[in-house]
């Protein structure tokens, strides 16, 4: 059994396009599906299921977010590493031409503590670029949820109504199938 869905979208060139999709029900009925509520009534199967399939939708759309968020923070975290491996070269280098060039033990000294002072100094700008990084995607994850949670009440109410909910609600690419 299959319930279609008429949507009205508008073309590039600013013609309306007729778009259909299908949606399996319990009985064949066809009605336009747009922001507009509609005419016809679905029953509490039907709204069991949409329900559950919108909780699926927005828990997926939420890991998919969180993965994408952790394969970002893994690259940055190799990108730092491999810019710190070049640091570190690069002082060894200095350092190894400034001890050839015949200075006197205290100023090695200082010029060790020089180093690692900068060493510390660099490590922190890595370390508050990763927080940055974090706090951002923990920003962005807490909208997401609170967005997800404001269209989960609207999509209870309009299911409550005993109306088709539209696809504006649907997190992008979940329109049920």
């Amino acid at each position: 059994m299959v319930r279609f869905f008429i949507k009205n979208t508008m073309g590039p060139e600013g013609f309306v396009l007729l778009g259909l999709m299908c949606l399996f029900s319990s009985n064949y009925s066809i009605y336009a599906q747009d922001n507009v509520a509609s005419a016809q009534l679905i029953s509490p199967g039907e709204r069991k299921y949409l329900l559950k399939k919108f909780v699926k939708s927005q828990t997926s759309e939420f890991k998919a977010v969180q993965a994408k968020y952790k394969k970002e923070l893994s690259s940055l975290m190799s990108a730092q590493k491999a810019r710190m491996k070049e640091w570190k070269e690069k002082e060894k280098e200095a350092r190894h031409k400034y001890f050839k060039s015949g200075v006197k033990r205290a100023e090695k000294r200082a010029y060790l503590i020089d180093y690692f002072e900068r060493e510390k100094a660099t490590i922190g700008i890595m370390e508050e670029e990763k927080k940055k990084r974090v706090m951002e995607q923990n920003v962005s994850l807490d909208s997401i949820k609170t967005d997800q949670e404001a269209k989960l009440l609207k999509f209870k109410e309009i299911l409550e109504k005993g109306e088709s909910p539209p696809p504006s609600l649907w997190p992008e690419g979940y329109f049920p199938s």
